[in-house]
């Protein structure tokens, strides 16, 4: 048994359509209520767009890059996407229902399985011409870090049996599983395709240079875990390892920078107008992202914005929606394995600068003490409703495609 690609495809982009039609749900509980639990509807959110959305994209485009050669793997393959994708739908189906509960923990423990069995199916049987490859490398540490970011749900049972949902470390094993995924699992295998798209234009880092990058780039994702911790205020000795983190994660930034501003003469050859334009994008928003990581780290911003969940909420859609999710549209554009076009893209792109503005906005007004302008929500809802468009025309033209 096997499905087309494209089918594979057009699940993971209809499930971006759906996240942003949750997301419009969820603005418009503040403008006008209707009969839905916001909570429930909130963790359907979360889940079907990392779960949902991101992991199915990313797996589809690493079987895509690394797998699919032999017919035996792309059965195989198709068994662990369909059993994967019965457990998001349940989850799709349980959250809203009824919250954190049995049959939804039972779904997302089952999701859990399937991506240690996806993990397995890559590591053995990615092609062995591409087992030394910098992007091979990267990608299999990729998937040992969404393996290590499922700690956190995993603990969260203990902690709630033991301690109680009140506990920090609550709060605390929540941060740990999305730091692993957005700073960790997505970060790291965006950085794989990049590099396995200049290793196609026979563009490859030295052994030194890659292990000098890698080194940089994982002692980082370790240490900025501590940035998730600062709310607690812990000693200086955790301070000193979140600035750390971050700014070895800028060096590692740096160092791939400069070696793609050396390699652009020849690298800028295999890219089209429009995808040299998604690049500098896509560059800009980790440039702003590893920033605000920095600032973040350091006492006098973390005590103040730690705590400010509109600042928190800003910065981890920046990183699902600006890195994650637009990085994917980039190489799933670039890889030919969906449909896009410049009009849905600047239309995302606005929805994402509206939101990132006004979430940011509400933060910093909330810091300062000041009120918001009446029709914020309002507004809030509006730039959700521009995701929309521009997420049902990326699901429509892919579903005519």
């Amino acid at each position: 048994m096997e499905l087309p690609l494209k089918i594979y495809n057009r699940i993971s982009i209809f499930y971006l359509f759906c996240i942003a039609i949750l997301g419009v749900l969820l603005r418009l509980m503040f403008v006008n209520p209707v009969g839905f639990s916001y909570k429930n509807i909130l963790h359907t959110h979360s889940h079907i767009a990392l779960l949902g959305w991101v992991y199915s994209a990313i797996v589809v485009l690493l079987y895509q890059l690394f797998i699919r050669k032999k017919y035996r793997n792309r059965k195989k393959f198709c068994k662990i996407f369909i059993a994967t994708q019965i457990t998001i739908i349940g989850m799709f189906i349980t959250f809203p229902i009824q919250g954190y509960a049995l049959f939804s923990i039972i779904f997302s423990t089952l999701f859990l399985l399937c991506s240690y069995w996806f993990a397995y199916f890559f590591i053995r049987k990615t092609d062995i011409k591409l087992k030394n490859s910098n992007s091979y490398k990267l990608a299999k540490t990729g998937l040992y870090y969404l393996i290590l970011s499922s700690v956190g749900p995993w603990s969260l049972g203990i902690i709630m049996t033991k301690l109680g949902a009140s506990s920090p470390w609550y709060k605390n094993a929540i941060y740990f599983y999305l730091h692993f995924q957005y700073n960790g699992w997505i970060t790291v295998i965006i950085l794989a395709c990049f590099l396995y798209l200049l290793e196609k234009s026979n563009i490859s880092l030295s052994k030194n240079l890659f292990k000098k990058f890698s080194v940089f780039l994982h002692i980082s994702i370790i240490f900025t875990f501590f940035i998730s911790v600062l709310w607690m205020k812990p000693t200086s000795f955790i301070y000193g390892l979140a600035v750390g983190g971050s700014i070895l994660q800028i060096i590692a930034f740096g160092i791939l920078l400069k070696f793609t501003q050396i390699s652009w003469k020849h690298l800028k050859k295999s890219f089209s107008k429009f995808q040299k334009q998604l690049l500098f994008i896509l560059g800009f928003i980790f440039l702003a992202k590893i920033i605000m990581q920095l600032l973040g780290s350091f006492p006098n911003f973390a005590n103040s914005m730690a705590l400010d969940r509109e600042i928190v909420i800003g910065y981890l859609h920046w990183n699902f929606l600006g890195i994650g999710t637009f990085g994917l549209l980039f190489f799933l554009q670039y890889f030919k394995m969906i449909k896009l076009k410049q009009l849905e893209t600047y239309i995302f792109l606005l929805a994402f600068i509206l939101t990132e503005a006004l979430l940011f906005y509400k933060g910093l007004i909330l810091q300062i003490g000041g009120n918001l302008f009446s029709s914020y929500f309002l507004y809030l809802f509006l730039a959700s409703c521009v995701f929309l468009l521009a997420t049902g025309i990326i699901f429509i033209r892919n579903l005519r495609h």
